[in-house]
């Protein structure tokens, strides 16, 4: 209700002020300086928070504060331009003056709209602003809800991020396509979202998590083809790089970790790549949850368990899962993705704006299970990455 109120409100005054205010010209500028705004909002929002997180500013608040300012900003310089060159409005007569300030108010409110609500889905505020996509933050988010999500009745956040989208993979492609790192964007910022109330951050240091060399490790038929992940959290804070709360301890979603796939013969981060979100975490059997659906592994990883949870479920490591040996160092957090037989993991993405390159998947084996128990691995030549997001697509 919230949304679709804020859509009709937005869109009605943009209308109105097109056809009262603006000659045809003056509409059509407006409108592509709306479509810049989005432009630049969406490339480099990911960079400047990144870079302020690093210097311990902004918070949680840094991801919708900087999308908001950037877009307004990039609005209002172009806005500006072109009353500077349109000040004597070129008359092309009343008829299409008025149609143009109806289709390009419509249009610019729409995308106005939009960028209103992906804002508030990027803060860390309540799962029900702007809508509840997934739910009340009550409720188990599957997997299967994630592909059947809630939607207001005029969709304008997917119209900016589909835009944007679409541009990314044309012509503003780069090397980091947007729709590659943030494929399902809106369910993603929802997702990550869910449980802010709860403390769990919505965002991280730009070294919070790796994956080591043989992290990758493909299960036989017997464990349903699975695909493990070992992932490596850094015992650090936000500001140094790490995921640490106040508290001392790090939370995290199940749901804020996906691995984003490519086909095999693909496996770069240009075009556009599919999101796989985790079935469960793998633990060993002293510390299999009795609330959870479990399933027990055979092979390389025999004695092992799979707790199948909600996308919901809030991990938390605390400070003995930072200590290996009586040595401090990155907690060990084994999760299991189902990824296509057609498809190939090249980034695993933690929280909002994490995202780092993987290595290669193998087949697991006692002796890749014994080298990642042991040292951790080491980071695959090339892998394991900090990639901190699409950036500037021109690069």
């Amino acid at each position: 209700m919230v949304a679709i109120i804020l859509i009709l409100i937005i869109t009605i005054l943009s209308v109105a002020h097109f056809y009262l205010k603006s000659g045809a010209l003056v509409s059509f500028a407006t409108f592509a300086a709306a479509v810049f705004g989005v432009i630049v909002a969406f490339t480099y929002y990911e960079p400047l928070t990144n870079m302020l997180l690093s210097r311990g500013y902004g918070g949680q608040w840094a991801l919708a504060g900087i999308y908001v300012l950037l877009f307004v900003f990039t609005f209002a310089i172009i806005r500006t331009a072109a009353d500077f060159m349109f000040g004597q409005d070129v008359d092309l007569g009343n008829v299409i003056t008025k149609i143009t300030a109806i289709v390009c108010g419509l249009l610019t409110g729409l995308i106005i709209s939009g960028v209103v609500l992906v804002a508030l889905a990027l803060a860390p505020t309540s799962p029900k602003l702007p809508y509840a996509r997934l739910g009340d933050g009550d409720s188990a988010v599957t997997i299967a809800k994630m592909r059947s999500p809630g939607k207001p009745l005029i969709r304008a956040d997917g119209i900016v991020a589909g835009l944007f989208g679409w541009i990314s993979k044309g012509s503003l492609s780069s090397k980091k396509s947007f729709a590659v790192y943030h494929d399902d964007f809106l369910n993603q910022v929802h997702l990550n979202n869910y449980m802010a109330r709860k403390k769990v951050y919505t965002v991280a240091g730009n070294r919070a998590v790796r994956v080591p060399k043989k992290g990758v490790r493909k299960l036989d038929s017997d464990n349903d083809n699975l695909t493990v992940v070992r992932m490596e959290v850094k015992n650090a804070d936000i500001k140094s790089g790490g995921a640490r709360g106040a508290d001392g301890d790090v939370a995290f979603m199940l749901g804020q970790v996906r691995l984003i796939c490519k086909p095999k013969n693909q496996t770069d981060t240009r075009g556009s790549g599919v999101a796989v979100y985790p079935e469960g975490r793998i633990v060993s059997r002293r510390r299999a949850d009795k609330d959870a659906e479990k399933k027990d592994l055979t092979g390389a990883l025999s004695g092992r368990v799979l707790e199948k949870r909600s996308l919901g479920e809030i991990i938390k490591l605390e400070r003995d899962d930072f200590k290996i040996g009586g040595k401090s160092a990155g907690a060990r957090v084994d999760l299991a993705f189902k990824v296509p037989s057609d498809k190939e993991a090249v980034l695993l993405e933690f929280k909002q704006n994490v995202a780092v390159e993987v290595p290669s998947s193998s087949l697991a084996s006692e002796e890749a299970e014994q080298l990642l128990n042991s040292s951790g691995g080491k980071p695959a030549a090339g892998g394991s990455r900090t990639v901190t997001g699409p950036g500037d697509p021109n690069t």
